[in-house]
């Protein structure tokens, strides 16, 4: 039987025949008649529609970045066939489904076939893809050889490049190192380098060789050390001979550290170095960190430990100039209504002269006037601990004050007991601790800064009123040279009547003992150890410490205050507090009735009257005054008979403390400190304290000994003067001086 062949079969031949380039006509139909057996009706002339040429988008030409080209034809169900490498597309050709990536030059050939038409001419269309490459990245300083450590800086034109880089040889790619700092080369190293940008093409690699030549030193011996007095005695000299080194290094740089505290640097130390121990290094372990550089620079360092501990040793002396030297005062030149004694910078700088304290804690008025704070500094020859006190919003004007006036400031101080006192600042954290601290890392960048001349300027902590609040400030040891803390016995000092001997009353040692140990606030035996102090390991400085009178207001009598005020002083200073900022210079207010303790802290009376703690310390700086310079403290062997043996938690109420000045004439001092005060009586009133007879036998005889008490009104005028080989004192409830002329 003869069948005809279906539509699709004979458009494909006339399409075959139509691509060979032939003439289609009627007749083609009678021969494909002919061939089929099929007569050539209406259904042959279907062949003669053609399909639409397919068209690309976007259209063919030059471009600066890849592209997606779509193929679309206008016949409804017509296929695509395409090709990218230029050659005719056929049926075996890819079929379009998505748009064609394109990143190179490329020409796309495309033509689409339907049912019942013929296929489409073949469309054509050639893409130029420009995509920029990226610069090649640049070495500074150029590749080369050196004969120091080199720091080399890779850079890049291309904007918004990033750069990758390898350091071992190998072809760096987007998975190597990512370039952000200089790159510091110590040894022979090839770097390689690559850049990616949004956009470009990834660069070229560029290869930097460096040759470095230089050997970096190494120690080759231990220093050794020695000191002034024989032994580690507050006020000696240690001296260290840094050792010998390899590779002949030129410079040397040192730095002292007491346990994790840096306490002096020497940019350029030479081939020794000295340090000199203050009283608030009692107790620590010093170490020495040198650091050698060869002609280039190239520099190896060394860290030396070793000294053991430099404590207070019983015979050795501390220069008088040091304890005295320990004391400052609080003032209030902010309080500038005519009601306050501070109104008045003439008079506090008299205050200030007549009890001989050199260092006084305040702060520049807001309002950006210093002029009072240089009054009382020029007229007292004295300077300050800047406390960076008031509003977030007054920094600007503080920092300014401080860096015009640096001649008299000498410390800078962080925010004032943050969880009695909102600190502000902005932006505001909403918590007055979190305020603080952002305060104190900005006064650390602001003051510490390369070159500045506050750079050396000590920064103190900021304080907080109860050690329960420490936890909520944290360490903050990376921007404080010095703990800042806060003592008021009469507050903190409650707990001390749990102990049978105390009496009710106050004792002053085993509180500020807590302190050292605790780190930075108020402490009390049996409560839990705070692990999260303020600055560990930083020293301590007291920047409040007081006592209020007006027993109306449970305030203590004017000659408990000043017993009770020097026995802090030698207390703290034996303990090794940096300085005791006493709390404070003048009353504030006139408070006639006595019922407002603020009004009542003051050595003097709101009418600059003197009160018998600054009597006392008049009486003091008269005793131990000292114009020269104590060249080398000696040793001083002697026997202490009869010293009370009470003790209060476990630690003994009598103490002893050896001073020396320039002439060597020695003072010992000696207190007992036994509770003075029943805080708990009605009214509140002193303890009597039984003397204690002492006996102070010098191994070698002097040739006079005298006792001074400084905390009577006379204390100038001595008490006895003794030529013979021992001397008997009455110890009770204050502190008493004995000089001992050779």
């Amino acid at each position: 039987m003869k069948r005809c062949i279906r539509g699709e079969i004979r458009n494909l031949f006339l399409n075959r025949l139509a691509m060979k380039g032939y003439v289609l006509c009627f007749a083609a139909s009678m021969v494909l008649a002919a061939i089929t057996g099929c007569s050539g009706g209406g259904s042959t002339q279907a062949g003669s529609k053609q399909v639409a040429t397919p068209s690309f988008s976007p259209a063919p030409g030059s471009f600066t970045s890849a592209q997606q080209v779509t193929i679309s034809v206008a016949t409804k169900g017509a296929k695509i066939y395409y090709t990218t490498d230029g050659s005719t597309p056929g049926y075996s050709s890819a079929v379009y489904s998505a748009p064609i990536p394109l990143s190179t030059i490329t020409t796309i050939r495309a033509f689409a076939m339907a049912d019942g038409y013929l296929n489409s001419s073949v469309a054509s269309g050639t893409y130029t893809i420009n995509i920029p490459v990226a610069a090649v990245p640049t070495f500074s300083p150029a590749p080369g050889s050196y004969t120091s450590t080199q720091q080399v800086t890779i850079a890049d034109a291309t904007a918004g490049a990033t750069i990758y880089y390898t350091t071992d040889g190998s072809t760096p790619g987007l998975g190597s190192a990512l370039y952000s700092a200089p790159i510091p080369l110590s040894t022979t190293t090839t770097i390689n380098a690559i850049a990616a940008a949004p956009g470009y093409t990834n660069s070229a690699e560029a290869t930097g060789a460096y040759t470095i030549s230089a050997e970096i030193p190494v120690n080759a011996s231990l220093p050794s050390f020695t000191s002034s007095f024989g032994g580690p005695y507050v006020g000696s000299t240690l001296t260290a001979d840094i050792g010998t080194w390899t590779n002949n290094p030129s410079h040397f740089a040192c730095t002292w550290s007491v346990n994790s505290y840096v306490a002096q640097v020497d940019a350029s130390c030479g081939n020794a170095t000295t340090f000199v121990l203050a009283n608030y290094y009692l107790g620590g372990t010093v170490s020495l960190s040198v650091t050698a550089s060869n002609p280039g620079g190239t520099s190896g360092p060394a860290t030396y430990t070793g000294m053991g501990a430099v404590s207070f040793l019983p015979t050795g002396a501390a220069p008088v100039s040091t304890f005295l030297d320990s004391i400052g005062v609080q003032t209030h030149v902010g309080y500038t209504d005519a009601g306050s004694p501070y109104h008045l910078p003439a008079q506090v700088a008299q205050a200030l002269q007549s009890v001989g304290i050199k260092h006084v804690r305040d702060s520049f008025p807001t309002a950006g006037n210093p002029s009072m704070i240089q009054t009382i500094a020029s007229g007292a020859g004295a300077k300050f601990d800047i406390l960076m006190d008031g509003s977030g919003s007054d920094y600007s004007t503080i920092l300014d004050n401080i860096q015009n006036n640096i001649g008299i400031v000498e410390s800078v101080e962080g925010a004032n007991e943050v969880d009695n006192f909102y600190a502000e600042w902005t932006p505001d954290s909403g918590s007055t601790y979190k305020n603080a601290v952002a305060m104190q890392q900005q006064m650390w960048q602001d003051l510490k800064c390369t070159g500045c001349a506050t750079a050396s300027l000590p920064i103190y902590s900021l304080s907080v009123g109860s050690i329960s609040n420490v936890p909520n400030v944290g360490n903050i040891s990376s921007y404080v040279d010095m703990a800042s803390g806060h003592i008021y016995p009469q507050y903190d000092g409650y707990p001390w009547d749990n102990d049978a001997n105390s009496g009710g009353g106050i004792a002053i040692y085993p509180l500020v003992q807590s302190l050292t140990i605790q780190a930075n606030s108020e402490y009390y035996p049996g409560q839990p150890a705070v692990t999260n102090n303020l600055a560990p390991g930083k020293p301590n400085v007291l920047t409040e410490a007081g006592f209020w009178t007006q027993p109306a207001s449970n305030g203590l009598t004017t000659d408990i205050q000043a017993k009770e005020t020097l026995t802090l002083l030698l207390d703290t200073y034996a303990l090794g507090i940096y300085r005791t900022y006493l709390y404070e210079l003048f009353d504030e207010y006139n408070d006639a009735g006595g019922t407002t303790e603020q009004d009542h802290f003051g050595l003097f009376n709101y009418d600059y009257t003197p009160k018998q703690s600054a009597t006392t310390l008049a009486n003091l700086q008269a005793i131990l005054a000292d114009s020269g310079t104590l060249a080398s403290p000696g040793n001083f062997e002697y026997t202490l008979a009869g010293m009370p043996s009470t003790k209060l938690y476990g630690i003994p109420t009598a103490h002893s403390l050896l001073f020396e000045r320039s002439d060597g004439v020695l003072f010992l001092a000696l207190w007992n400190d036994t509770p003075i005060w029943n805080v708990w009586s009605t009214p509140p009133s002193p303890i009597t304290v039984t003397p204690s007879s002492v006996i102070l036998t010098p191994a070698a005889a002097p040739s006079q000994m005298v006792e001074y008490e400084p905390t009577e009104s006379s204390g100038t005028t001595p008490t006895q003067t003794v030529s013979g080989p021992s001397i008997s004192v009455s110890l009770a409830d204050h502190p008493i001086f004995i000089m001992i002329k050779p």
